[in-house]
């Protein structure tokens, strides 16, 4: 009976670690990227907005040196009525208007609650489950 008690309490405290790290929310907001800065590296999915109203989409970011912001890999051009123009590799600085990439965000308070409302129900699983068992003792 010890074993099974001992073995359950392992299984139980596993699965609490599985779901207490599953319970991790991001969300993915666009934030400006500052032209002005010499050396500026974005390694996640970003747009390049251009002063003729055309987009460059780089999914996997960009670097800016020299006067020229270069992709990760090449993106892709978008008219202004956001027909695929061309792949691109690199655009000329002076040529842009704004820059976006897209980031993630952790959200803390979902991160939270989730892993304190999963430790309350393991935890009362355990309780529960312990005082369902009956005494061996004599």
């Amino acid at each position: 009976m010890k074993k099974l008690k001992t073995a359950f309490l392992t299984l139980t405290l596993v699965m609490l670690c599985f779901s207490a790290s599953s319970c991790i929310f991001f969300s993915v907001r666009p934030e400006r990227v500052d032209k002005t800065v010499k050396t500026t590296y974005v390694w996640s999915a970003s747009k390049v907005h251009l002063n003729d109203g055309s987009v460059v989409c780089f999914t996997r970011g960009f670097t800016i040196s020299k006067g020229l912001v270069k992709g990760q890999e090449s993106g892709f051009r978008y008219d202004l009525l956001r027909n695929k123009v061309c792949r691109v590799q690199s655009v000329p600085l002076d040529s842009v208007a704004y820059m976006q990439a897209y980031r993630d965000h952790l959200l803390g308070g979902r991160f939270v609650s989730g892993s304190l409302a999963t430790l309350v129900y393991f935890f009362s699983f355990v309780v529960l489950w312990a005082a369902s068992m009956p005494d061996t003792r004599y």
